[in-house]
């Protein structure tokens, strides 16, 4: 380990770091504080635990700061992996748009590197929301490196990717545009059709609805190439 390197446990301490590093270097508020540690029913004694809490943290941080700001605390950082995952997902959704596959793959991979799922502590509203988002960037990277790998002709890269992701996330419906695109990039229409087919029947076992018109269009150019 890095002798500048400092390892938060679970608990208290971690759901805290989470919190400042979130909107590093804005402040916090005590109450969104308290709100993330304790929950809707803080204890009486929340606001004096949180101050032991953040004492604890600037120990541990040292020589990184946690000030304090009027009605909170501020992390004195700037750079995260959070802002790194965040910019390397923005460069890749532009190089995307660009039609720029190359750097789309590398800037994906690389926040795929950093956002595992998992990756923020989630107990708290504002923690809740941006494991949210975070998990909503790590899916799009995910399309992302799919779709540059079929425009590279890497289609069994492509393949393989999907039919994970699918696996691990059966309802989310880009998954299975992807593994239906690279099935039919690989010369295999039959399974991509049969993709469809199972992704048609888990959207109206699970959730009652049928596949929406992206996935409709890819079955339609497969049965009409």
């Amino acid at each position: 380990m890095d002798p500048a390197e400092r390892v938060i446990g679970a608990g208290k301490l971690r759901l805290l770091l989470a919190a400042l590093v979130l909107r590093a270097p804005e402040p916090v508020t005590s109450a969104q504080l308290v709100a993330e540690l304790w929950g809707g029913r803080p204890p009486r004694s929340a606001q004096g635990a949180l101050h032991v809490h953040v004492a604890r943290l600037r120990v541990l941080l040292d020589p990184l700061v946690v000030h304090t700001v009027p009605g909170g605390y501020r992390l004195d950082v700037l750079d995260t992996d959070l802002s790194f995952f965040r910019a390397h997902v923005a460069a890749a959704v532009s190089a995307d748009r660009a039609g720029d596959p190359v750097s789309a793959l590398a800037e994906a991979r690389n926040a795929l590197a950093l956002g595992r799922p998992g990756w923020l502590p989630c107990e708290g509203p504002l923690l809740r929301g941006a494991a949210d988002l975070v998990d909503g960037s790590r899916r799009r990277a995910l399309e992302i490196v799919a779709d540059s790998l079929v425009t590279l002709g890497r289609a069994r890269e492509a393949l393989s990717l999907m039919t994970a992701a699918v696996d691990t996330e059966p309802l989310h419906e880009p998954f299975h545009l992807r593994l239906m695109r690279a099935l039919r990039a690989a010369k295999r229409p039959g399974e991509a059709l049969m993709a469809y087919r199972e992704a048609e029947r888990l959207l109206a076992s699970e959730l009652g609805v049928e596949p929406g018109p992206a996935l409709r269009r890819e079955r339609d150019h497969i049965l009409n190439p």
